[in-house]
Formats: structure tokens, sequence, C-alpha cells
């Protein structure tokens, strides 16, 4: 991509974020996954924000508490 893409086209950037039960991926679960147009956050209309049923009751639980959620019950 060169400069003159960028300056003559419009550039978004999204921002994209999820929270686990713990480091490994099929081990633990993912329990959330939120994005956002980067200076956009503060409008429903470019977010999102799921909340998911954990696949198992593996957790870590400074996992969870970094996520500010409470222990699993899948």
């Amino acid at each position: 991509m060169n400069n003159n893409y960028l300056s003559s086209k419009s550039v978004n950037f999204i921002s994209v974020d999820i929270e686990c039960s713990g480091p490994i991926p099929g081990e633990y679960s993912m329990l959330s996954l939120g994005a956002c147009v980067v200076g956009h956050e503060d409008n429903n209309n470019y977010t999102f924000y799921i909340e998911m049923k954990p696949l198992s009751n593996n957790y870590v639980k400074e996992a969870l508490e970094i996520a500010r959620l409470c222990k699993i019950s899948g």
C-alpha cells in the first residue's frame, strides 16, 4: 500500500478484544468478544460485544478476575 492510496482513501481501524477463562485454546473457553471502530467507541452503531457460554468448567481464577467475571458454571 503506497502513501497516495492512504491519502486518497478513508482509513478505519478496528480494535478487537477477547476475554478467556485461561491461557490455552481448546482447554479453556473464550468468554467474550468485543470490537469497535476506533474514534467511534461511544456510538453503538460502531461497536460489538457478545458473551459466550463456556465449553467447560475449566478456568483460571486470575483470568476471570481480569475479565471481571464470576466462577463459571457450564
